[in-house]
């Protein structure tokens, strides 16, 4: 048996600012039949920066329905 395949979602800062992000996502899941530990949501660090509260409060959330959370930058790299 192969194991289950994951997929990674970018979250854009403005969905991320959103409240109801979490409970969002867990009706999409559930809609999806989604297990939700082969889903990983994206976010950069500047998202946490902008609400710590907020930020900590969405990711407890979506942790604590197996969720996972990556946290990067997502190379912005240098403009001259």
């Amino acid at each position: 048996m192969q194991p289950p395949l994951k997929m990674s979602v970018n979250i854009s800062g403005k969905q991320f600012a959103q409240r109801e992000l979490a409970s969002r996502v867990q009706d999409i899941v559930k809609d999806a039949g989604i297990d939700p530990h082969t889903l990983a949501l994206e976010i950069t660090e500047s998202m946490i920066m902008d609400n710590v509260e907020m930020a900590v409060e969405t990711m407890t959330m979506l942790r604590g329905m197996g969720i996972q959370i990556h946290i990067d930058d997502f190379g912005p790299g240098i403009h001259r």
